[in-house]
């Protein structure tokens, strides 16, 4: 039996460009097949109209292994949703009259009443322990003012050697910056001056040692509102994880209910909305700006991997880059990192989480072409292949996900045998120290861990 040519554009609502490539057989001689006897005589004729636009889609050299057709959605999921920018200026010099008012604030300032709402208990802190005793001190001193976060009196003292108006004070600045939200995704708050900020400033000078003053510049006038709905549900969500097992299975756990939970917050990466809390941990796990439970961006998925991975004892942290289907295309995107027995993997939890899109797509061509939508849906619908689709990176090397190449698990073969279906293409993933315009990321990126693990 001979095989019929299809083709199909599909725009859904990711921008997914979609084809069904058309078959070339031995010596290259197209070929056509006959439709299965319970075919109906509209799928037929909806067939036949679309040879013409098959031959245009084949011209792109698209080649088909044997007899097989190949049933091929090439897309690039979702970036442009990560920025960050420091808060960061060179620090002024305080005035004489700033000075005395800092000083009475230091003296009579006396903590957080209660016990606190930051809570974190990862065993350790990756970017913390990678940096340089310099970008230490401005990491504590920041946290420290952090932990206060409804007090614009709460001000921290810092000492450095290095000059305050140099390129060497601005880096490590930056380096405890971001190693410290990455570090702490319970400080969402922070995350792009959502909620509150931090300031720096000179206060003095004393021979070659500079005396730096951190304190918020804007308080957090929601805290207790906010922080409780975090912790709650971030206690909800670990209630249903099993740590009993390996790290391995913990991790596939969080992953998998997370990715379930959530959804991909189309409208706040459009909108190129950087102070929503979309970007955070508590969009993933609470809500973005405007209610919407559940509702993240790459960051906000990123970063409650992260601090649910903590909650279990298993260390994890952000990476910040660009991602999409090649280099010239990449966008703004973040994504993580996670050590299971010992061993360092990189994951994508918002890549993975794309299913529900494609199903969507697909289902506005049921009308149109109900021949291609039967069996994009049964691929869909597949509970082997969906397992595949939403693990696809997880779990894989830094080499693997820098040049992501689709693997034989991710085609479908139809249940006829007549297509293969592949809904996974190529892919970049690039660190920020590979990406021109995020020289601010790129100093914390080169101490970020290499993954050499996989499982794929």
């Amino acid at each position: 039996m001979k095989k019929r040519k299809a083709a199909l554009l599909l725009a859904g609502v990711m921008g997914l460009s979609a084809v069904l490539m058309a078959g070339c057989g031995a010596g290259g001689t197209t070929q056509t097949a006959e439709p299965a006897a319970e075919e109906t005589a509209e799928a037929e004729t909806q067939e036949t109209a679309q040879e013409e636009q098959t031959e245009e889609t084949a011209e792109a050299g698209e080649a088909i292994e044997g007899e097989k057709q190949v049933l091929k959605m090439e897309f690039t999921p979702p970036t442009g949703s990560f920025k960050l920018e420091s808060h960061y200026e060179d620090p002024s010099q305080l005035s004489e009259e700033e000075k005395a008012d800092t000083d009475r604030a230091m003296r009579a300032y006396t903590g957080p009443s209660g016990e606190s709402l930051l809570v974190n208990n990862a065993k350790s802190f990756y970017y913390y322990d990678q940096m340089t005793p310099e970008q230490q001190t401005l990491y504590d001193a920041m946290q420290m003012t952090a932990m206060d976060p409804e007090s614009d009196q709460n001000i921290v003292t810092a000492f450095t050697k290095t000059d305050p108006y140099s390129e060497a004070f601005s880096n490590d600045y930056l380096v405890a910056y971001f190693g410290m939200l990455y570090d702490h995704p319970e400080f969402f708050w922070l995350y792009n001056d959502i909620e509150a900020s931090i300031g720096c400033y000179l206060y003095g000078q004393n021979g070659d040692t500079y005396n730096l003053v951190f304190r918020l510049d804007d308080v957090f006038e929601d805290y207790q509102t906010q922080m409780k709905a975090f912790n709650e549900a971030a206690e909800s969500f670990l209630a249903q994880i099993d740590t009993s097992g390996s790290e391995a299975e913990t991790v596939k756990q969080i992953h998998d209910l997370l990715i379930s939970k959530c959804a991909y917050n189309t409208a706040v990466m459009e909108k190129g909305d950087y102070a929503n809390l979309a970007h955070t941990a508590y969009g993933a796990l609470v809500a973005d700006n405007d209610g919407n439970p559940n509702l993240p961006v790459c960051d906000g998925y990123s970063q409650a991997f992260c601090y649910l991975c903590q909650q279990c004892g298993i260390e994890a942290t952000t990476i910040g880059g660009a991602a999409g289907s090649d280099e010239a295309s990449a966008g703004g995107h973040a994504w993580s990192v996670v050590k299971i027995d010992g061993v360092w993997y990189e994951v994508d939890t918002t890549w993975d989480d794309t299913l529900d899109d494609w199903i969507a797509s697909v289902e506005t061509i049921k009308d149109s072409d109900p021949y291609s939508y039967g069996y994009y849906m049964e691929a869909l619908t597949d509970i082997s292949y969906a397992e595949v689709m939403t693990h696809y990176l997880m779990e894989v090397s830094t080499e693997q996900i820098r040049n992501y190449e689709p693997t034989p698990e991710t085609v479908y073969t139809t249940k006829d045998n007549l297509y293969d279906i592949q809904l996974v293409g190529p892919s970049v993933h690039m660190r920020a120290y590979d990406v021109q315009g995020m020289e601010a990321e790129a100093e914390l990126m080169k101490l970020a861990p290499e993954a050499v693990g996989t499982i794929h």
